[in-house]
């Protein structure tokens, strides 16, 4: 991704604007099932209107490569911010984390799983006139259709022959396991983003290998956070994290809910 200039020519003068750019080298789109891939990403970005979702400008070609141009946002990502700072206060993870939960909700509603929610892709858009940064969701290359209860397929049906996308630190059991998501598959891994963010740091370190059993062990996580973050906000990180897709939150709204 690479940070551009939009000019458009607007009643005779030109107007310039910072944007991001994605490039998609030759090669990239070769099998249907990438091609399949890259309309979904289009129309994630196409299809949901949201305040904390990046806004989808235009796509095109340009020398033999394709492109599509989004917002940029000017102020990193919230990854990076929380590990600057060494953990992020709880009110500050109770703002940003309900604004992450505000794009999902519009993912969501479009019928689409993000597949890949973590601090990194959790961006920060600085606001005119001294108001604090607004947290927008970025990055559905790893997005899928939203498995519901109309579905033929079950959850627990795998999708067999696809490769895993998404970050296996931030992943729920059943995206590991491969099997179809909902909703709280994304939930989970905004648990997860939720406990890095007042860290600073993963709540887990190892390789692939510890980092997999670490999601896949049945036993509930043990949230260990500092004395300062409040019980209610321990409680939900817990909720989310739960192994078990049925005990989670069932939707955006209600993490929401428990924010307020």
């Amino acid at each position: 991704t690479y940070k551009a200039v939009r000019r458009e020519t607007v009643f005779g003068g030109t107007i310039e604007t910072f944007v991001a750019v994605k490039v998609i080298k030759p090669g990239r789109l070769d099998s249907e099932r990438q091609q399949a891939q890259h309309v979904r990403e289009l129309q994630v970005l196409s299809k949901v209107r949201s305040n904390h979702v990046v806004r989808y400008l235009q796509q095109g070609e340009e020398r033999g490569e394709l492109y599509y141009a989004m917002e940029f946002c000017s102020g990193g990502d919230l990854g990076t911010f929380s590990a600057s700072r060494g953990g992020l206060t709880p009110a500050e993870v109770a703002v940003f984390g309900a604004q992450a939960a505000e794009g999902l909700k519009g993912v969501h509603e479009a019928g689409f799983v993000h597949c890949d929610v973590k601090p990194a892709n959790l961006l920060l858009d600085q606001q005119p006139g001294g108001r604090g940064p607004q947290v927008k969701l970025s990055d559905f290359g790893s997005v899928q259709h939203c498995a519901s209860a109309g579905d033929s397929t079950t959850a627990e049906d795998t999708l067999s022959g696809e490769p895993f996308r998404g970050s296996p630190m931030f992943a729920s059991p059943e995206q590991l396991r491969q099997h179809r998501l909902d909703q709280r598959s994304d939930l989970y891994s905004l648990g997860i983003t939720f406990w890095f963010l007042l860290l600073g740091r993963k709540p887990v370190e190892g390789g692939l290998a510890e980092i997999q059993a670490w999601h896949l062990d049945p036993a509930p996580h043990r949230i260990e956070l500092p004395g300062t973050v409040p019980e209610g906000l321990v409680k939900l990180i817990g909720w989310l994290v739960e192994k078990e897709p049925g005990k989670r939150p069932g939707s955006a709204d209600e993490v929401l809910e428990a924010l307020r």
